[in-house]
């Protein structure tokens, strides 16, 4: 499974096959009105966007030891709230770009 989302939470990679350690996936669905483009390397997500299709907030799960680098809307930063499962508020049309940091070996 690439995504996963459940009462307001989304999951990224949480039971990516060991052999697939390298890729990218567009157009998954995730409730709560999110479109998911998401790219991964070392079994580890890269870059994620997140199409809004209504406003809600979603509460953003990732693998052990991954953090975010950056969220932006555009060219404008956004915070997210909460440390290892931050919460981020979107709004109908906007294109969310999260890129995340690898953890230290």
């Amino acid at each position: 499974m690439l995504v996963q989302s459940h009462a307001g939470e989304i999951r990224l990679l949480p039971a990516l096959p060991r052999a697939w350690n390298i890729g990218k996936v567009s157009g998954l669905r995730a409730r709560g009105g999110v479109e998911i483009d998401l790219s991964w390397s070392d079994c580890l997500p890269v870059t994620a966007t997140l199409k809004a299709v209504v406003d809600g907030a979603h509460q953003l799960r990732l693998p052990a030891g991954v953090r975010i680098r950056s969220i932006r809307d555009g060219r404008t930063a956004v915070q997210a709230q909460g440390g290892s499962t931050p919460r981020l508020s979107v709004k109908a049309g906007h294109i969310y770009t999260v890129e995340f940091e690898k953890p230290a070996a």
